[in-house]
């Protein structure tokens, strides 16, 4: 897979309900720039296809800001070398790792209207990793969020999460990544 990818990926959903709305007819725009809702629920469906799950809470405390709370759970494959020979016998050993994440954040909305437009946010949460433990991490992640109408939720974004007290003589990971493309409910 191109290293380009994840980010055209991010770009083209960030920017889909704008190119959208440019080729719609001159009709009323679905895309509604204020709501009513003051919170929302939200999960990723598409990551189900790839042993990816995460769920948000979020809930608007003034015109500007919101606070959440929000969980994730991927299972990636992971394989050993270490008794691969090479006399024709190619099978490393599989073995399926969980990874468990949870955080809470505070996330500006410097539009004016929390829970719908740009957004950027800090956060600080758990990571439980296979065989390692559990570390305390801190980040940042910057989101643009959709309310399409009174109650449908749409948003994605990207972030990053630094691990604090990892071993790096065992466990090389000390950044995670995260990429959001939720939907939901807006209440």
């Amino acid at each position: 897979m191109s290293r380009h990818l994840p980010l055209a990926l991010v770009l083209a959903v960030l920017t889909a309900p704008a190119a959208a709305q440019s080729l719609a007819p001159a009709a009323p725009s679905p895309v509604s720039t204020t709501s009513t809702a003051t919170q929302q629920l939200s999960v990723n469906p598409f990551g189900l296809m790839f042993d990816l799950f995460n769920i948000d809470y979020e809930r608007r405390v003034g015109a500007t800001t919101a606070i959440g709370i929000g969980g994730s759970t991927a299972t990636v494959d992971v394989y050993d070398y270490s008794d691969v020979t090479f006399d024709g016998r190619f099978e490393p050993e599989a073995r399926e790792e969980r990874y468990v994440n949870a955080d809470v954040y505070l996330r500006y909305y410097p539009g004016g209207t929390a829970l719908t437009g740009f957004s950027f946010g800090a956060k600080l949460g758990l990571t439980q990793v296979p065989d390692q433990g559990t570390y305390f991490g801190y980040g940042f992640d910057l989101n643009r969020s959709w309310m399409l109408n009174e109650h449908f939720y749409y948003g994605a974004g990207f972030g990053l999460k630094r691990l604090v007290g990892t071993n790096r003589d065992a466990f090389e990971l000390e950044y995670i990544p995260t990429l959001r493309l939720n939907i939901g409910v807006g209440f």
